[in-house]
């Protein structure tokens, strides 16, 4: 089946690439339909979770690009959540995780600097090239 997503549509018959995976981890069945709904509409696959518990064990064995995550959640919520998904390492130490809120605390804001923050990454058609520039600047071996 042909994926959706990537640049542009048909036009100068380049094909879209796959779709960007995201992670929706919501407790509320609203917002969690209305963050799906925005999600798919820019072409975009969407998995939704109902908590930072689901989040960290899901995580744990799905690669995804982007994380949206409700920072107030009952069973474990988005700042523990997150904390765990970046000490555990592994396949999202360093997908970035948007905090989303509907009603943003005092001290919220400090909390998210405070963080430790993962070195960015280059995208994977990056580190693609940068291989290949390295093959090509190592000396051949006889």
């Amino acid at each position: 089946p042909a994926q959706q997503g990537g640049k542009g549509g048909d036009a100068g018959g380049e094909e879209a690439g796959p779709a960007l995976q995201i992670l929706i981890v919501e407790d509320h069945w609203a917002n969690r339909k209305l963050l799906e709904s925005m999600v798919r509409q820019r072409g975009c696959q969407a998995e939704c979770v109902e908590n930072g518990l689901e989040a960290v064990n899901i995580t744990a064995a799905r690669q995804y690009d982007l994380i949206l995550m409700d920072c107030n959640m009952p069973v474990m919520d988005g700042w523990q959540a997150t904390e765990r998904i970046r000490q555990r390492g592994g396949l999202n130490y360093r997908t970035p995780i948007v905090a989303v809120t509907a009603n943003a605390m005092k001290g919220d804001r400090e909390k998210v600097r405070e963080r430790p923050r993962p070195r960015p990454r280059p995208r994977p058609r990056q580190r693609q090239r940068q291989r290949q520039r390295h093959r090509h600047r190592q000396p051949q071996r006889q």
